[in-house]
C-alpha cells in the first residue's frame, strides 16, 4: 500500500489507488474468511459424527434397560418427500416401538424445540412406523442453561455424553 508523504499533496489518484488497494485488501481477507468457514464446517461435521459414534453405540443396551426392547439400530437415517428432507441422527426400531435421537454437542431449548418438530412430522416422513409407538431423545455433552430439565419436561429421553464415550440417560 501506497502511503503519503507528510507534505505530499492529496490527489483523486492517489486516493483511487489507496482505495483499490485497501479493496483488494478487503477481498484477500473476505477470501480467507470464507476459507477458514470451510474449515470449521467440515471440522463441526466431523464433531458430530464423533458425538453420534460415541452415543449409538450404547443406546440399544441403555434402551432395553428401560425396558424398550430396541434391536435395530440406523445411524443417520435420512428421508425426503414432498420437497422436504428429515434426518434422524440415532434411530432405533423394534416391531412396535421407536426411539428418534438427536445428537448435539451444546444443546439448548432450541434444540429440543426442533426435536419436537421434528417428532411432530416423525410419521409422514417415515410411514414405516405410523403404528409405532415413538418416543424422543436428545443426547449432548453439554446442555444449556436447563436445557435437559425443559427437555425432559417435554417427554423427552435426556442422554448424556460422559467420560470415554459412556452414554446415560439422565431422567
Amino acid at each position: 500500500m501506497q502511503h503519503l508523504q507528510h507534505n505530499e499533496p492529496l490527489t483523486f489518484e492517489k486516493v483511487w489507488q489507496m482505495f483499490q488497494e485497501t479493496d483488494k485488501k478487503f477481498q484477500e481477507t473476505d477470501k480467507k474468511f470464507q476459507e477458514t468457514d470451510k474449515k470449521m464446517n467440515h471440522l463441526i461435521g466431523n464433531w458430530g459424527r464423533l458425538l453420534e459414534a460415541l452415543v449409538a453405540p450404547g443406546c440399544l443396551q441403555l434402551f432395553k434397560e428401560r425396558k424398550i426392547k430396541v434391536n435395530q439400530m440406523f445411524q443417520n437415517a435420512r428421508v425426503r418427500r414432498a420437497g422436504e428432507e428429515m434426518e434422524i441422527d440415532v434411530l432405533l426400531v423394534n416391531d412396535t416401538e421407536a426411539v428418534v435421537i438427536e445428537t448435539k454437542t451444546n444443546a439448548g431449548a432450541d434444540e429440543v424445540n426442533e426435536l419436537l418438530h421434528d417428532l411432530a412430522s416423525f410419521k409422514e416422513f417415515f410411514p414405516q412406523y405410523r403404528s409405532y409407538t415413538i418416543y424422543g431423545g436428545i443426547a449432548s455433552l453439554r446442555f444449556k442453561s436447563e436445557a435437559e430439565h425443559y427437555a425432559a419436561g417435554k417427554g423427552l429421553f435426556v442422554l448424556k455424553v460422559s467420560g470415554e464415550g459412556l452414554v446415560q440417560i439422565i431422567n
